[in-house]
Order: C-alpha cells, then sequence, then structure tokens
C-alpha cells in the first residue's frame, strides 16, 4: 500500500502580536492534504531582520551588504 500525501510549511510573521520593542514573533503554518495547523517557533526578530521573499532571518552580514 502507498500512501501519498502533500505536505507544506510555510514560515511567517505575525505583526499583530508585536512586543513594545518591536520584536515580532515568527509562526510555522503545516498543511497536509489542505488540513493546516499552526504553531509559534519561539523566536522573535525585528521587522528589518526577515527576508520575506526567502523566508529567513537576515543575519548581520547579509544586512550589512544591502
Amino acid at each position: 500500500m502507498q500512501v501519498h500525501q502533500n505536505l507544506s510549511i510555510l514560515f511567517y510573521r505575525k505583526r499583530k502580536k508585536a512586543d513594545k520593542n518591536g520584536y515580532i514573533p515568527i509562526y510555522c503554518r503545516v498543511t497536509i492534504d489542505g488540513l493546516e495547523d499552526e504553531m509559534s517557533t519561539g523566536f522573535k526578530v525585528l521587522d528589518d531582520e526577515w527576508d520575506n521573499t526567502n523566508k529567513l532571518v537576515l543575519s548581520d552580514w547579509k544586512r550589512r551588504l544591502n
């Protein structure tokens, strides 16, 4: 028996939950065959430290190049 499932993992910021210092929590959404669940990763970033195109946190050296 073979089981085929579609899996999707998306990382994103939840801006509505930003703290007073401007840090925004990073959430993870896992979708399996249309069923979704989201959870916090436990990490927070400043808005300018997040690369929305690649869905990753920019390190210091990468930010200095821009």
